[in-house]
């Protein structure tokens, strides 16, 4: 069998042709909202927009990449994304600063490899924590991306979880992103 390996968008295509659903963003589970740390809330865009709280951080909670995440800071923060279609669902939380950020890549239901990507690379997270968190995650996809950031006050929070599909490698070996990437696609299309 062959597997795709593209954009998001480009996978969420490709599966609607073979009559599948897109997928939609994992964002932080439900499973794991105990390991964010933050308060985080859903809503619309429309509802957002009408309230204009900041800052806040904000990203796409149905198809990925509807708009680019961030932080909103200021109300001309929200002048781009009144543009956008006041039904689009969106994830917000309070605002967390991170000192360091990695990337975990699960499969077979372990840590496969963690990497970091942003921040002061010497200030990594506690394994136990990230572990403990696969662990209570139920309903994980057959692979996926895990990502946790260390606060100012030591904390190992999750950041967010991605599809293993259409997903970024930061350092695992190619054998391993080869069986992640494998493993999900066949999960998804069987």
């Amino acid at each position: 069998r062959n597997i795709i390996v593209s954009y998001i968008e480009d996978v969420n295509r490709y599966l609607v042709k073979l009559g599948l659903s897109p997928k939609m963003n994992l964002n932080i589970p439900e499973e794991l909202m105990g390991y964010a740390g933050r308060k985080i809330w859903y809503c619309t865009m429309g509802e957002l927009c009408a309230k204009r709280e900041y800052p806040i951080f904000l990203k796409p909670n149905g198809k990925a990449k509807e708009f680019i995440a961030g932080v909103l800071t200021t109300p001309s923060t929200y002048d781009y994304l009144e543009t956008l279609d006041p039904n689009l669902l969106v994830m917000t939380s309070e605002v967390v600063e991170f000192v360091s950020e990695y990337r975990g890549y699960v499969y077979d239901r372990k840590l496969q490899g963690l990497y970091w990507y942003l921040g002061d690379f010497t200030v990594f997270p506690d394994p136990t924590v990230i572990e403990q968190a696969i662990s209570d995650y139920k309903s994980q996809p057959a692979g996926y991306s895990i990502d946790f950031g260390v606060t100012k006050d030591g904390r190992t929070l999750l950041i967010e979880c991605n599809d293993g599909f259409s997903l970024g490698n930061y350092g695992l070996s190619n054998s391993k992103y080869q069986k992640l990437l494998t493993k999900r696609w066949l999960e998804m299309v069987k």
